[in-house]
């Protein structure tokens, strides 16, 4: 969502060629490293959002970090 000079994106997956790059709870089902793939596919995702938004992400002149959202396994630390 564009408002102003300001852009929102949210709901990012990790889909990368179509499919999930991972599904489960990590440190369950999911291993780190399945793990950190699927936040670079949400991360690669993010950026061809605010481009497509905006036309060139050179126009970015500053981020907010994101909120963090996992699922993970209850003893995950």
């Amino acid at each position: 969502m564009r408002s102003g000079r300001l852009l929102f994106v949210s709901g990012q997956v990790c889909l990368a060629d179509g499919a999930l790059v991972a599904a489960g709870k990590l440190g369950a089902t999911v291993s780190i490293e399945q793990g950190q793939a699927a936040a670079r596919a949400c991360a690669i995702n993010l950026l061809a959002q605010v481009k497509a938004a905006l036309g060139d992400l050179d126009k970015v002149v500053r981020v907010v970090p994101p909120g963090r959202l996992r699922q993970c396994d209850a003893g995950f630390p």
